[in-house]
């Protein structure tokens, strides 16, 4: 027995060599644009996302760092190490960190309570009522009649 070929109609025949046009790209040109894809989704999410995600997560873990340094200072009485680093930068440098400090923050006090009391609260005058405006009144026309000019 033979094969019989049987005719394609045309509407087929253009549908299979459209595939056949679309799958043409190799795995090499997939992984390109694939790439380009990924390349483009993380930089549009690094711009647009990640920024407003990652400042409320940077909140958080910030919120979370004071509490843990609140916590430890006030109920475990404990600085965390915090004076023993400072002997050590005062025997090695002979810089008294703290007095440093605590004169600073005096300085600071002074120079604010001097700036206050040297401002003078000066109170301004409440403005008066806007006075109403003048309407100007319109011109009258007289009522005497006209004289021609005789000649």
């Amino acid at each position: 027995m033979t094969a019989v070929k049987i005719a394609l109609p045309v509407q087929m025949k253009k549908k299979e060599e459209q595939k056949k046009t679309n799958n043409d790209m190799s795995r090499d040109e997939i992984g390109t644009y694939g790439l380009i894809a990924a390349f483009s989704l993380a930089s549009f999410s690094s711009l647009v996302v990640l920024p407003v995600a990652l400042g409320d997560v940077f909140e958080l873990i910030g919120l979370g760092v004071s509490a843990y340094f609140v916590y430890s200072l006030v109920v475990k009485d404990d600085d965390l190490g915090l004076s023993k680093t400072l002997d050590e930068v005062e025997s090695q440098t002979g810089l008294d960190v703290r007095e440093l400090t605590n004169s600073t923050v005096g300085l600071v006090k002074d120079t604010v309570s001097t700036v206050s009391s040297n401002t003078k609260k000066t109170s301004y005058p409440k403005k008066s009522e806007t006075p109403k405006p003048v309407v100007a009144a319109a011109p009258v026309e007289s009522e005497e009649p006209k004289e021609d000019d005789e000649e």
